[in-house]
């Protein structure tokens, strides 16, 4: 369980706890990817993610909500995608999609983004199907 003291979605800045489970691969799994990292910067206390300047000296205080959407952006294009489009809600829209394509119930997409209008996934179960339906014609299944 993480403590998240305030996010977009919690209007009355009354925080949660959140569980987040261990993945089915070592090389992406997300409790070992966060243990690694606390380990690796000496994270013991205060927030989780910070800044880390050119000279690998880390901050002391966490990043500002804005920076996710260039470290993503940047991270995109020193992979060689066009990072245009790439924001910090697209990992989060990404992840609901995988989940979608693979077979997860919309409620079950819905709670972890903090969004428990079912509704508000459908738009994004509904397109990882049609992009399913898509990859399998191509395939020639």
């Amino acid at each position: 369980m993480i403590n998240v003291p305030r996010s977009k979605a919690d209007q009355e800045q009354a925080g949660d706890k959140v569980a987040i489970p261990f993945g089915g691969h070592d090389d992406t799994c997300p409790i070992k990817a966060l243990r690694k990292w606390l380990c690796t910067a000496k994270v013991t206390e205060g927030a989780v993610f910070r800044g880390v300047d050119r000279h690998g000296n880390m901050a002391a205080t966490g990043l500002h909500r804005d920076s996710i959407a260039a470290i993503f952006k940047t991270a995109a294009a020193r992979s060689g995608m066009n990072a245009t489009n790439i924001a910090g809600h697209s990992v989060r829209a990404g992840m609901a999609t995988q989940a979608a394509l693979n077979g997860s119930s919309e409620r079950a997409i819905a709670k972890p983004r903090g969004t428990f209008r079912v509704a508000s996934c459908g738009a994004t179960s509904v397109r990882a199907r049609c992009y399913a339906r898509m990859r399998a014609r191509e395939s020639g299944l």
